[in-house]
């Protein structure tokens, strides 16, 4: 009996949140400001700069993109000050560092410096008033081969045809916040910066004159952000989005922002911002979760010159979480080019470890990254895919899930074709599969949670070679086969003439959010929910983002970094928006309205399936109750109702739906893929969001069951609330 004819029975209950038309999305404003070691250097970083921190001073580099042929560095040191004239030096020493502050500690006078998201607020800070009469005068010796313009009385700006930097806003403060403006001359090859001798006179200690550093851009060529990635880690309850900038032709850093799991105002968001790598020619950045260490492991591959060996790309990984940041090591050095790296994570305590797949040249090879207590990485047991040979691209989900277990895709440079291998640890089990496309795929995605996956991937139209389709397909591992097996297709974006593709993929319980790129007006990034076991729609298309310029999208759920509570069910989504000049990253929350379900205690006997549930979402026609992995010759039955009355006497038995008000299921056998399913379309009737029935299987078992009386063993029950 289909579930349709029971929504007369489930609006009787009193009315429920949440509203339906509630809105769905967060937006997240990126404020990326980091300052921490990176390689034994203290670096700083912003919306469009990098910068350095030594006995030498600041080293700011604003990010003028790929048509600088190379990093315009401009090198800034406080060197003296004094009343009338800049007569008193200041000593050359090692800068210290706390949150977003370095402080070069002189003795009578600091000079610090806060790095924020669109530059560095610079101070030097007195804590004597300088002896004898006159302005204050500091002295700031500048190296650059930037062109140096004064803009008035109070600004210099550093820049060439592409950009640079400004220095500007000099201020006096004391102590009891009176203010008063300066002045800030260029001469020669130093800043000098000034204040008033009236103000200095009566001002209150300590005294500080404070200017501005901040990147300046002449035409469209900021450093672009690029191919943002995310993983969650449970331990620490936070994302970290990877990504990587570019700031000149031949140098690009990569950059990641944590953000916290959950929020109550936009700026609990954020978290910290961390520089990843720095000073390199660091590309394509991807990051996985490492649970039982509570750290990330960041990847990318980076150029390499090591003579006699010509120009390469080697790839390289870090472990890192929000305090503690490991070496950065390369996976393989050898004069061959490798590329295309992919990391996944285990979602367990078992594992310090976290599973790689690159090319090695064009050849498909795995690798494992073993992560130690103190985070430092190291490889071992690197291997060829069987039938890698000539790979174009490899593709992993984000987790192995507690079984450690992953779906592996690589895809044929001749043929254009994807194969799916299944990988226990990092051992290939069971036999490939080919994915089911058939008409030039160009990009794919995949996520899985260690028993099921879900692939999602951008292909031809039908007989033209010109727009793309996004389609999906989804897999389990059938444990009584011990293999691999596909359980359903289905298409995500196939509007004819339209050019859709660029999807990410999440696999969240038991249904398939995807996401992918569209061009309307504007390009859009949308998301759309499928059920695992059939591939059918469980929520309609979602629009997150819209934007002038190309985008993409990458998506985590906090399921994939080992989260157990209810808030696994959590996404966050990623977006970059790039017009080819300059770029930006956004983010937003996700949870998929597709049913809230709550496991009630009550089971018992020798049942081994696994409860779940698809998609109990108003206008589903792909809802479904499953009991998963049984016998192959069990025979079983459904109680759904919509009250419970948890009955006893049976043993430890409890049937929790009131059998008197029950709708009965059965008798059922098993599907191809050896489940127990039913499946009850559920009406498009907002009258039904917030509404919950109780559902609980009964297995037949005449040899020991947990129910004597009856020959039964009962399923644990589940609470089913509609959304």
């Amino acid at each position: 009996m289909p579930l349709l004819l029971h929504a007369p029975l489930l609006a009787q209950q009193a009315p429920a949140e949440p509203n339906r038309t509630a809105p769905r999305f967060e937006d997240v404003a990126t404020q990326f400001a980091a300052l921490n070691v990176v390689d034994g250097v203290l670096t700083g970083a912003g919306a469009g700069y990098r910068a350095r921190f030594d006995r030498d001073g600041v080293q700011f580099v604003p990010a003028l993109g790929e048509q600088a042929p190379t990093e315009q560095p401009v090198q800034l040191r406080g060197v003296a000050y004094g009343r009338g004239t800049a007569d008193l030096p200041l000593a050359q020493v090692a800068p210290s560092h706390r949150g977003q502050q370095v402080t070069f500690a002189h003795g009578k006078v600091d000079t610090t410096y806060v790095v924020k998201n669109d530059g560095i607020k610079q101070a030097f800070v007195f804590h004597e008033r300088p002896a004898g009469r006159g302005d204050l005068v500091v002295a700031v010796q500048v190296a650059s081969q930037l062109a140096a313009t004064q803009q008035g009385d109070d600004a210099v700006v550093l820049q060439n045809e592409l950009g640079g930097v400004r220095i500007a806003g000099v201020l006096g403060i004391d102590a009891n916040g009176d203010t008063v403006r300066g002045t800030l001359q260029w001469q020669g090859s130093s800043l000098l910066l000034r204040l008033p001798e009236a103000f200095v006179e009566r001002a209150a200690l300590p005294l500080v004159l404070d200017p501005f550093l901040a990147p300046v851009f002449t035409v469209s060529s900021t450093g672009r952000n690029l191919d943002p990635q995310v993983a969650y880690d449970a331990g620490t309850n936070r994302y970290l989005v990877a990504w990587w900038r570019r700031l000149s032709a031949n140098t690009a850093d990569v950059y990641g922002q944590f953000v916290f799991d959950v929020t109550t105002t936009p700026s609990e968001l954020s978290g910290s911002s961390v520089v990843i790598r720095s000073g390199q020619n660091s590309l394509r950045a991807r990051v996985a979760n490492c649970s039982v260490r509570n750290c990330f492991v960041v990847g990318w591959q980076e150029t390499v010159a090591t003579p006699p060996l010509p120009n390469h790309t080697d790839v390289f990984v870090r472990a890192l979480n929000a305090t503690l940041q490991a070496p950065a090591v390369a996976i393989t050095s050898t004069p061959s080019n490798e590329s295309g790296l992919e990391l996944s994570g285990d979602a367990t305590e078992s594992n310090g470890s976290v599973f790689a797949a690159y090319l090695f040249g064009t050849v498909a090879t795995t690798i494992t990254l073993n992560v130690a207590t103190n985070l430092a990485v190291t490889a071992s047991g690197q291997a060829p895919i069987s039938g890698g040979n000539g790979a174009s691209q490899v593709r992993l989900p984000k987790s192995g899930g507690s079984d450690n277990r992953r779906l592996v895709g690589v895809q044929s440079s001749s043929t254009g074709a994807v194969t799916l291998r299944t990988y226990a640890g990092s051992s290939a089990i069971g036999s490939a599969l080919t994915m089911p496309a058939t008409f030039g795929v160009s990009d794919f995605a995949i996520d899985g949670d260690g028993d099921n996956w879900a692939v999602a991937w951008m292909q031809f139209e039908s007989n033209t070679s010109v727009t793309n389709d996004v389609r999906v397909a989804t897999y389990e591992w059938n444990v009584t086969a011990n293999a691999l097996q596909q359980l359903a297709t289905g298409g995500v974006a196939t509007t004819v003439n339209f050019e859709e593709g660029r999807p990410s993929v999440a696999l969240i319980d038991r249904n398939v959010v995807v996401a992918w790129v569209a061009p309307a007006t504007t390009s859009e990034v949308r998301m759309r929910t499928f059920t695992l076991g059939s591939c059918t729609e469980c929520e309609p298309v979602r629009i997150v983002a819209s934007a002038a310029g190309g985008l993409s999208s990458a998506i985590a759920s906090q399921a994939s970094g080992n989260e157990t509570s209810a808030n696994r069910r959590d996404a966050l989504l990623v977006w970059n928006v790039d017009n080819g000049t300059t770029s930006s990253i956004g983010a937003r929350r996700w949870q998929p309205e597709d049913g809230i379900v709550t496991s009630i205690p009550g089971g018992c006997g020798n049942l081994t399936g696994v409860v779940t549930e698809e998609c109990a979402a108003i206008g589903s026609t792909g809802h479904r109750a499953m009991l998963r992995n049984v016998a192959a010759s069990a025979t079983g039955w459904l109680l759904l109702s919509t009250a419970r009355n948890d009955a006893y006497g049976c043993g430890s038995c409890v049937l929790v739906p009131d059998l008197w008000n029950a709708f009965v299921f059965g008798p059922l056998t098993p599907n191809a893929q050896g489940h127990l399913t039913v499946t009850t379309p559920i009406p498009a009737s907002l009258l039904l969001v917030g509404r919950s029935y109780f559902q609980q299987w009964l297995v037949a078992d005449t040899a020991t069951p947990g129910c004597s009386t009856f020959l039964f063993d009962l399923s644990n029950a589940q609470q089913v609330t509609i959304q």
